[in-house]
């Protein structure tokens, strides 16, 4: 259940237990009642929070730091870009592309002005919601690896993310 008010969850954590435990003739209040149910900390505190500049991606941004925010987590914005190096099934479907050189630098400037503008406007909402943040690029001509590696790389405890958008039966079946 989310509570929507105060932005201190320790504080929503202990007016919660007053309610409770707390209530006529338990005999529980104040310090004693503290003794008796310690802090307990939020079960996620470091989210992964993937993001291609899309607007589903956006919307997901907001709702992800709405979350960290009720959760008091940091935020950790991932943008994965596709590296140039061929996928590694790439030649089994006949994919490989060779580019020329100053092709494949345009491609790759092009790609990290994106990504920049991309993880600043990500920070932007997380700082605007006194959120921690940080943001990191990765690159990986798998994304969903990226992602995974990222994740693991930064100690993060949930990746939360959107789904690819599809509707119908696409959406169903693929997310």
């Amino acid at each position: 259940m989310l509570h929507r008010g105060s932005a201190d969850p320790q504080s929503r954590l202990a007016e919660r237990r007053r309610r409770t435990v707390g209530g006529a003739g338990s005999g529980l209040s104040g310090a004693n009642m503290e003794q008796v149910l310690p802090s307990v900390p939020s079960m996620f505190r470091h989210l992964l929070v993937p993001t291609d500049g899309s607007d589903l991606a956006d919307g997901t941004i907001r709702r992800a730091v709405s979350f960290a925010r009720e959760a008091g987590a940091r935020i950790t914005f991932v943008h994965a870009q596709e590296s140039f190096m061929v996928r590694p099934e790439a030649g089994l479907y006949g994919e490989a592309l060779s580019l020329d050189p100053s092709v494949a630098d345009q491609f790759s400037r092009a790609e990290e002005d994106y990504t920049v503008s991309v993880l600043a406007r990500a920070r932007a909402v997380a700082e605007e919601a006194g959120v921690a943040c940080a943001t990191v690029a990765a690159a990986n001509p798998v994304i969903h690896e990226a992602i995974l590696q990222t994740a693991a790389a930064e100690g993060c405890d949930l990746i939360f993310m959107a789904s690819h958008g599809r509707r119908g039966l696409a959406g169903l079946l693929l997310g």
